[in-house]
């Protein structure tokens, strides 16, 4: 209702404002506590701004256009206002079926692995690295995705393809070499017409079927105790014999029947695949 968007405006700056104060005590709390272990800082400071729920979930209402959960999004700045203060800690990070990466890459085959944006979705360049799995990421630039990486983990190469008119071309290159690709395939509207709207491209099962490359489901998300969950699935319909389309319905389905994921999502191809919405980095 038109009415109700200035009242929506003032509750997101009441809770950016929130989210300032929870960030200026952030910055406090790290200070004090600044010569404990890494890890450990990590470990309760995370709890202690958990518990600030009142100031930190004013974040899930100000530019939010992908419906993050505020715990979601507080993980994040808590490591990046860690990194600022110069402590470089290493998340705990839990694998759910990994094994199903191991097998469709058995042998040096390279996969092409698609997730939904999230705080915590660059983990799985940590984890591909750290399993010596050869990989390259489709985002929107190197410059917005490195500092988001390596606050996540990542200590080795970051390969990226920007996602423009040639990124479909870089990564059939990627692929014929023998690396995997990992992309976030969810976009929103940053016009604002389809407000709560994430669309999910099929651009990618397109491309798979193309070159009869193998898929990977991925999620990755926070846990109350601090912790990144990242779950691979396989798809459960055959890429071969199904329309891209349907391909990307069933990810959809598997986020919402596995994974939980209420969000709207709808499926529609990137009409600019250079400045589709993106999540935060």
């Amino acid at each position: 209702m038109p009415e109700g968007r200035p009242l929506s405006r003032l509750a997101a700056g009441f809770g950016n404002v929130r989210v300032l104060m929870g960030t200026g005590w952030l910055d406090a709390y790290i200070r004090l506590n600044r010569r404990r272990e890494p890890a450990a800082l990590l470990a309760s400071t995370w709890s202690a701004a958990c518990r600030l729920g009142v100031l930190f979930g004013g974040g899930a209402l100000y530019r939010n256009r992908f419906g993050y959960d505020w715990r979601s999004i507080l993980f994040l700045r808590v490591l990046k206002r860690l990194d600022r203060a110069g402590i470089r800690c290493l998340p705990k990070v839990s694998l759910s079926n990994f094994e199903a990466v191991r097998a469709v890459t058995d042998g040096g085959r390279p996969i092409i692995a698609v997730m939904a944006h999230s705080p915590a979705d660059a983990v799985i360049n940590r984890v591909f690295a750290e399993a010596k799995i050869p990989w390259t990421l489709l985002a929107a630039s190197l410059k917005g995705v490195a500092p988001k990486a390596r606050q996540l983990g990542l200590r080795g190469e970051l390969d990226v393809i920007p996602r423009n008119n040639d990124a479909l071309l870089a990564i059939r290159q990627r692929l014929g070499a023998g690396r995997s690709i990992c992309a976030c395939i969810d976009f929103v509207d940053k016009a604002g017409s389809t407000a709560g709207c994430i669309f999910v491209s099929p651009i990618l099962f397109e491309l798979a079927k193309l070159t009869r490359s193998r898929m990977i489901y991925a999620d990755a998300s926070v846990t109350r105790d601090g912790t990144i969950e990242l779950v691979f699935a396989t798809p459960r319909v055959d890429l071969a014999a199904s329309p891209a389309e349907a391909c990307a319905e069933d990810f959809i389905d598997w986020l919402r029947a596995e994974r939980g994921d209420r969000r709207q999502f709808k499926v529609r191809k990137w009409t600019n695949p250079a400045s589709a919405g993106q999540g935060p980095r």
